[in-house]
């Protein structure tokens, strides 16, 4: 963020107005706990742009996103003697695990 900074000064296109950094330790598509503070400080600006890297071919440059997803899962397991009736028994950790593959 700091070189394009440098490097639009170096090249006589300084920014025309102040420049707004806003740093988050979100790592999930949405920023659930700093959206509000992302949004705010958007809404005052001309143009946006954010500094996550893609894994594009020649390093280019992403553009946009393919999308999020949420999901809630519910499973259910089966109580039932590990010794005398192990088969009759439904673990649910590993049904949620087949369904979240």
């Amino acid at each position: 963020m700091l070189h394009a900074l440098v490097l639009l000064q170096e090249l006589g296109q300084p920014p025309r107005s102040g420049v707004e950094l806003v740093v988050n330790t979100d790592e999930e598509v949405g920023s659930p706990t700093s959206r509000q503070l992302i949004e705010q400080v958007a809404a005052q600006c001309s143009s946006v742009l954010v500094f996550e890297p893609g894994d594009l071919p020649g390093g280019a440059v992403n553009t946009s996103r393919k999308g999020v997803i949420d999901l809630d899962l519910v499973v259910h397991g089966r109580a039932a003697h590990a010794g005398a009736d192990h088969a009759f028994g439904i673990n649910a950790a590993v049904e949620l695990a087949r369904h979240t593959l």
